[in-house]
C-alpha cells in the first residue's frame, strides 16, 4: 500500500477529541436515564418480560438519540468538502461524526435484519433514490456524504467511501451514483467520484478520487478506465462480459498521487 494512503486509521488525536469522549458517555447515559424513567410503567405492563423490554428500549434510545444529535450537529456545523490538515476543525468534525455514527450503528444493528439494509443506511444519512439497492455485504463508509439515484445498485462486497487520508491530509468529497448506475461486486469507489446515469463499474474495479464516469459507459480495472459504451441498451437487457475481478484490491491502485 502506498505510504500515507489509507481509508482510515493513523488519525492524530487532539484536545478536541475530548468532546467526542463526552458524547460517547452522555448519549448512552441519557438512554439509561430515559429507560429508568420508564421502568415502573414497563414493569407494570410487561411483567417478567420487563428486563428484556428495558434492554431493547435502551438500545433503541441510545441509537436514535445519537442519530438525532448528529442531525442537529450537521444542521449547525455541516461537513465541508475539501482537503484539510489533521488539525483542521473539519477533520475533527468528520472524526466526531464517524465515531458517534459507528456507536449508533452498534446499538441499532440488531434491529435491522439483512432485508432492511436500505432502511438502515437511510437512517445513517444515505440519500437513496426510488428502488435503489444496497447489497447485504456492501460497505458505505460515509453514508451522509453518499447519494444513490433511482434504480442504482451497489453490489456485494463493494466499498464506497467519501473520505481518504493522504500524506497527513484528509480528503472529504461526496460520492454521487447516478440513476440506474451499477457498482459491481468488490468494486471500490473513492472520494469525489461521480458515476453517470446507467453507467457500470465492473467487479473489482477501483474508481480513483474525483473520477467522473459518463453516462452509459462501462469502466473497469485498477484504476478504472473506460471499457466500452453501453448507450441505448436498457439495464434490464444487458449481458455484459466483465474483466476478471481483481484479487487484491488495495487503495494504492486508485492511482492517487497525493
Amino acid at each position: 500500500m502506498e505510504p500515507g494512503y489509507t481509508r482510515g486509521g493513523n488519525m492524530r488525536h487532539t484536545a478536541r477529541d475530548g468532546l467526542t469522549i463526552v458524547c460517547i458517555v452522555m448519549i448512552p447515559g441519557l438512554a439509561v436515564f430515559l429507560t429508568w424513567l420508564m421502568a415502573p410503567a414497563l414493569c407494570a405492563t410487561c411483567g417478567e418480560l420487563a428486563p428484556v423490554v428495558e434492554v431493547v428500549l435502551f438500545l433503541l434510545l441510545a441509537g436514535f438519540v445519537g442519530l438525532a444529535y448528529l442531525a442537529v450537529l450537521n444542521a449547525v456545523l455541516p461537513l465541508k468538502h475539501g482537503k484539510y490538515s489533521m488539525d483542521d476543525i473539519q477533520c475533527f468534525l468528520w472524526k466526531h461524526h464517524t465515531v458517534i455514527r459507528d456507536m449508533c450503528q452498534r446499538f441499532l444493528k440488531p434491529f435491522f435484519p439483512l432485508v432492511l439494509t436500505g432502511v438502515y443506511y437511510r437512517l445513517l444519512g444515505l440519500k437513496m433514490g426510488r428502488d435503489a439497492v444496497v447489497a447485504v455485504y456492501a460497505i458505505i463508509v460515509d453514508p451522509l456524504l453518499t447519494t444513490m439515484g433511482d434504480h442504482s445498485v451497489i453490489g456485494e462486497n463493494a466499498c464506497v467511501t467519501a473520505h481518504a487520508i493522504v500524506n497527513e491530509k484528509i480528503i472529504i468529497e461526496p460520492v454521487v451514483i447516478g440513476d440506474g448506475a451499477t457498482i459491481g461486486i468488490g468494486a471500490v469507489v473513492m472520494p469525489g467520484a461521480r458515476i453517470g446515469e446507467c453507467a457500470i463499474v465492473a467487479p473489482g474495479a477501483v474508481v480513483s478520487p474525483g473520477t467522473k464516469i459518463p453516462s452509459y459507459e462501462m469502466w473497469g480495472g485498477m484504476p478504472a478506465r473506460k471499457i466500452k459504451s453501453i448507450a441505448g441498451v436498457p439495464a434490464t437487457e444487458r449481458q455484459e462480459e466483465f474483466p476478471e475481478p481483481a484479487t487484491d484490491v488495495v487503495l494504492s491502485a486508485a492511482g492517487y498521487d497525493g
